[in-house]
């Protein structure tokens, strides 16, 4: 679970690493976010995330550091 707090802010707009490089993973309006997609069964692995906020629809501020998950499926 990714947690954040929304504040005056629309919404948070996240990516992932799951290995090959980063994506566009989801715009999450209401906190905090759940990645249903998991590793298969037994096996263990790193995702990495990273957000910014929205307002409206205007990115604001930087990018946040990566933060790493590890995930077991």
């Amino acid at each position: 679970m990714i947690r954040w707090k929304k504040g005056p802010f629309t919404a948070l707009k996240l990516r992932v690493n799951r290995g090959p490089g980063p994506e566009f993973l989801a715009v999450d309006t209401e906190p905090d976010y759940v990645d249903t997609v998991k590793p298969a069964a037994g096996q263990t692995a790193v995702y990495k995330y990273q957000g910014i906020y929205l307002i409206c629809d205007a990115e604001y501020g930087q990018w946040s550091d990566w933060i790493e998950i590890t995930v077991t499926g």
